[in-house]
């Protein structure tokens, strides 16, 4: 709770976090998988603004979940936490997936260790004039 108590207007928290599928079976309290939450909140089929993600390291299991999860997603923001083997598995996932790196800063508190990207999804067209 980052509000102190109280959200914005138009900001609704939601007290559960984010595991993936490999996660799931743990039966871990307060977690779901983003396509739980989506079908939990009744939001299958409907357009996300911007997904923040920031989950000290599920990025690297979860990031294919994100894109069939049953919500489209038009920005992702993601701290990606270190650098495992299959660290270019998420550029080109989102990449063939029609998404772009918009931003990215190194955070310098930790050695630049981890990584603030984001991403764009742009038209299927803007790729095909390769």
């Amino acid at each position: 709770d980052s509000f102190g108590g109280k959200a914005p207007d138009g900001v609704i928290l939601h007290a559960w976090g984010l595991e993936g599928v490999v996660d799931a079976p743990m039966s871990r309290r307060n977690f779901m998988t983003l396509k739980e939450t989506v079908h939990h909140l009744g939001h299958e089929g409907k357009e996300l603004e911007l997904m923040r993600v920031d989950c000290e390291g599920c990025e690297w299991s979860t990031f294919r979940e994100w894109l069939q999860s049953g919500i489209t997603v038009r920005q992702i923001m993601v701290t990606l936490h270190g650098s495992p083997k299959n660290e270019d598995d998420i550029f080109e996932t989102l990449e063939a997936n029609n998404y772009v790196i918009f931003h990215r800063e190194a955070d310098v508190r930790y050695g630049g260790m981890w990584q603030q990207y984001g991403f764009i999804r742009l038209a299927k067209e803007f790729f095909d004039r390769k």
